[in-house]
């Protein structure tokens, strides 16, 4: 039966969907090319920069007085536009990567006293989020105290790779204040990446630890494995029994085998005369991961104990346990109060475990 509906009604809403896709694309086109061109001009004005400030850099790194020669950057730094000043300063930063710390010092005392810090943090604040990320950057380096402000805003920023950058720059200012907003991060797992904020808090010290004892008791077990190595991480000498003890509080209570492998590993950074004992007891775990951390770990206490309950792994039905067993016992052979024992011990097993490591070792030597 034939129809009375017009073509044209029909197809009308076909028409404007093509109308608005045609539009849609046209728009993208133009994001894309303009981002290009933004990015080629940013290429031109930093190898512009670059070429004016190499001279004065590469007398830099063979100064015999770098505060006289820091000087030479100081018109040259001030007769750059806003926009440029901040990408000198971290271009001139970037090139004296291996340069001594008086060189570097001064270069950065100068870097202050011409404004490049104050730029940077307005920067901070800009639309683009290159420049955003940058001035980051910039300030990670020789940002001052009000820094840390600008920097903790900068951690709420839409885009993931500023956020990535204030944080870094933040433990690299290494200033305590931050403390409080990068545990807020690294606890809740929100804004950047864990690995990223215990980074951050790693390089603030004593300060940042809070959020490491703080995270081994998270619901999170992400946080608890990473909390471990950021305690065992801990600068600070005075601390490393209570290291140790919290460390083996995990070992033993934690109910994630993944948690207690990384408590057990990370006791390796915390070397002493004496193992702990919640570490020789982690040998017997039923996770083979936890006992082979275990056993690793163990070669760095230098303790008779650590000898006798590292004999009886080397033929653990885990592979790699009898392997990391039996590598321990021969690294505990050149100690002051575990060599002896472990030599005996060594001497008198028949563990292919042991034949192996020892091939090994006369192969290397």
């Amino acid at each position: 039966m034939p129809s009375d509906l017009p073509l044209s009604d029909v197809f009308e809403p076909f028409a404007w969907l093509f109308a608005g896709l045609l539009a849609l694309n046209v728009i993208l086109f133009a994001a894309v090319v303009a981002q290009r061109e933004q990015w080629v001009l940013h290429r031109r004005v930093r190898e512009r920069i670059q070429e004016r400030l190499a001279p004065v850099s590469g007398r830099l790194l063979d100064s015999e007085d770098p505060e006289r020669d820091a000087e030479e950057l100081r018109p040259l730094i001030a007769g750059l536009g806003r926009q440029s000043r901040p990408v000198a300063a971290w271009l001139v930063l970037d090139g004296l990567g291996e340069a001594d710390d008086a060189t570097r010092a001064a270069v950065c005392r100068v870097l202050r006293e011409s404004g490049a810090v104050e730029v940077a943090e307005q920067a901070t604040r800009g639309r683009v989020p290159w420049r955003r990320a940058l001035a980051c950057e910039f300030l990670g380096t020789i940002g001052s105290e009000h820094s840390v402000d600008v920097l903790v805003e900068r951690l709420r920023d839409k885009r993931a790779e500023v956020r990535r950058a204030a944080a870094r720059a933040l433990g690299e200012l290494g200033d305590p204040a931050a403390a409080g907003p990068l545990k807020a991060l690294f606890l809740g797992r929100s804004g950047v990446p864990i690995g990223v904020a215990n980074d951050a808090l790693s390089r603030l010290g004593p300060a940042g630890a809070d959020a490491f004892r703080e995270g081994l008791l998270s619901p999170e077990s992400t946080v608890r494995v990473t909390s471990c190595f950021g305690i065992a991480g801990e600068i600070d000498p005075a601390a490393t029994d209570e290291a140790l003890a919290l460390l083996g509080e995990r070992l033993r209570a934690d109910g994630e085998p993944r948690v207690r492998s990384a408590a057990a590993s990370a006791m390796r950074w915390l070397p002493g005369a004496v193992a702990p004992a919640a570490l020789i007891d982690a040998l017997r775990d039923p996770a083979p991961a936890v006992r082979r951390s275990a056993a690793g770990s163990l070669g760095t206490f230098d303790d008779p104990a650590a000898v006798e309950a590292l004999a009886d792994m080397v033929s653990d039905p885990d592979r790699e346990t009898a392997l990391r067993a039996a590598q321990s016992l021969l690294a505990l052979s050149g100690g002051a109060r575990a060599g002896q024992p472990a030599r005996r011990a060594l001497a008198a097993s028949r563990a292919w475990t042991v034949e192996s490591v020892r091939a090994i070792e006369e192969v290397g030597a």
